[in-house]
């Protein structure tokens, strides 16, 4: 028996504990159509029995009364069914809305970027929202319309062949008539639904492009290309959304047609065609229209319940696909770090994606407790493959990193990202305030947060903004400029005072003074192992050691001064980048 963990994820998982609602629902429902189908047999027995003149029970008012208020009495005892059903319905698919969005969330956070961009981030966005949503209203529709519609359906026909074979013939007529329209409908929306999510994907994913490359676009001129793109997308949409919207529609009026025409019958049968015979009493006929107008309503609910299916169903299969990556980089058993000399080793570690050629190649490296070391290459010589290595955004190819002597691998997430503060780009920002930004939800103190922010340099520029530690940061923190959002993100890291520090060119953004003001400040801190990237030869000054990279190997080691004698190629961009300066 599989385990929860290891069980497959589907878009129904978070069902499981609800059942017992999700099928009570629709059961209150079916009560609910019994008391709603004896209403127009009451009601003809009320017209032949009570009203008519030949009737047996004419001007027995107290049987009148009695099955008046019988039928208040099924009518209150459905809508006590109907308040109640509905009442589920809507908790138990809006509790389950929100734990398919956090499920699918949980698994975005779960998967490495291989796998997300392989399948697609806007993509995978897209099934948060409408998605997610189409799923939903389909456990709504099918709790409350899975047995009301077929049921009343079925026992509108039922109860017509009772009141009269012919009038039940009409209406059984009008019910065919009406299904083949439905199942012409049935045939050719869920395919139509499929097609219109993932143009949707591509719409969202270009206009997701267009805010990334927005400048990228305007420098080169690029912006009529690209609106005419998606023009032409957005076009495509529009002309299938409006086809499936036809065909959804034509079932309802066919539905109306099919029904009123049953109605006509009825009443010409009855008597009105001029032959002054009256084969159907006129409780019957009042009954038979009522059955008539409740298979109407029944069928534009199955209506309406089968377009949702449909749509539910098409995202169902985009969730499915989605939760059932595995993903490449996966958790161990090992839950706590142990301690060592040693933090880092590296044997024989080589990583590639895919191509002929590898990014890293035979790797050797220890890091100790404590050590300050200095990494420096050229470009594309494989300095943040290494970083993302180590904090295990994906493994080698070949080879092992190990942490504390046992292979980073076989560590549960939670044991070593507590332990790493990893600081590159300018990402990492969320739409909340600066202390929000800096603190990620954990306890720290105000004192704790401005020591950090002065060790970074940002203490000034966020106290002596609106709102301070509260002032509003946008999304990306668009409203900062790179220099300061790269300030806030070192702040960050140096708040969080984690054993295992990570700068992947951290300090690119800053100018020379407040370069060297801060990575004393990093560098400072006796008790954490640090590594970082720097371009600025100068800054490895201070370094316990430093190692070269070139085209993924390790060239050259040791400490700044000693490399500057023994490694040509650290010589020469130390002397280049001093004749610049």
């Amino acid at each position: 028996m599989k385990s929860e963990k290891e069980a497959k994820l589907t878009a129904f998982t978070p069902l499981k504990g609800r059942l017992f609602p999700v099928f009570l629902a629709p059961f209150l429902k079916l009560l609910e159509c019994v008391c709603e189908l004896f209403v127009p047999i009451m009601v003809s027995m009320i017209v032949d029995g009570c009203l008519s003149e030949t009737g047996e029970h004419y001007g027995d008012s107290g049987y009148a009364f009695g099955l008046v208020g019988a039928i208040f009495g099924f009518a209150f005892l459905g809508f006590g069914f109907t308040i109640f059903s509905q009442y589920l319905a809507s908790r138990v698919s809006s509790e389950f809305g929100y734990d398919l969005r956090r499920l699918i969330f949980h698994k975005i956070s779960a998967l490495g970027e291989g796998e997300l961009v392989s399948f697609g981030k806007k993509k995978a966005l897209n099934l948060t929202g409408s998605d997610s949503i189409a799923v939903q209203n389909g456990v709504f529709m099918f709790m409350r319309l899975l047995t009301r519609a077929p049921f009343l359906l079925i026992g509108s026909i039922v109860a017509s062949f009772i009141l009269s074979w012919l009038g039940g013939l009409f209406v059984l007529g009008a019910f065919l008539l009406c299904a083949i329209s439905i199942t012409f409908v049935i045939a050719l929306t869920p395919k139509q639904y499929g097609l219109l999510q993932n143009e949707l994907d591509q719409i969202a994913t270009m206009g997701g492009d267009a805010l990334v490359g927005r400048r990228l676009m305007r420098s080169f001129n690029m912006q009529k290309g690209q609106k005419e793109k998606f023009a032409s997308a957005s076009s495509a949409y529009r002309k299938r959304a409006i086809g499936v919207v036809k065909i959804s529609a034509f079932a309802n009026p066919l539905t109306f047609a099919f029904a009123n025409l049953g109605v006509l019958l009825v009443l010409y049968i009855a008597g009105f065609n001029g032959s002054g015979d009256m084969p159907l009493s006129v409780g019957t006929i009042i009954a038979l229209i009522n059955y008539l107008t409740q298979s109407l309503a029944a069928f534009l609910q199955f209506t309406r319940l089968l377009n949702s299916l449909s749509k539910a169903m098409a995202s169902k299969k985009r969730v499915d696909s989605f939760l059932s990556i595995e993903p490449v980089v996966k958790e161990g058993d090992i839950k706590e770090l142990p301690s060592g000399d040693i933090v880092y080793s590296l044997k024989d570690v080589s990583k590639g994606f895919g191509g002929e050629n590898l990014v890293l190649k035979n790797l050797n490296l220890s890091v100790h407790k404590g050590e300050k070391l200095g990494i420096f290459g050229g470009t594309g010589s494989g300095k943040t493959v290494l970083f993302r290595l180590l904090s295990r955004e994906f493994d080698p190819s070949e080879g092992e990193v190990r942490l504390y002597g046992n292979e980073l691998k076989d560590y549960a997430f939670s044991a070593y990202k507590s332990q790493i503060a990893y600081v590159g780009g300018m990402s990492g920002f969320f739409k909340g305030s600066v202390r929000d930004n800096l603190t990620l939800g954990l306890d720290y103190n105000e004192e704790e947060i401005l020591l950090a922010l002065e060790k970074a340099s940002a203490k000034k520029f966020v106290l002596e903004g609106e709102g301070g530690l509260d002032r509003e940061v946008f999304e990306k923190g668009s409203n900062f400029s790179g220099g300061q959002k790269q300030r806030l993100l070192l702040a960050r890291a140096i708040l969080s005072n984690r054993p295992i520090q990570i700068y992947d060119d951290a300090l690119s953004a800053l100018d020379a003074k407040t370069e060297s003001e801060v990575r004393k400040a990093i560098l400072s801190n006796d008790d954490a192992t640090i590594l970082f990237v720097s371009q600025r030869i100068h800054s490895f000054a201070s370094c316990d050691r430093v190692i070269v990279l070139d085209q993924g190997q390790i060239v050259a080691e040791g400490r700044h001064e000693e490399l500057l004698e023994t490694c040509s190629f650290y010589r020469e961009v130390y002397e280049l980048q001093r004749k610049e300066v």
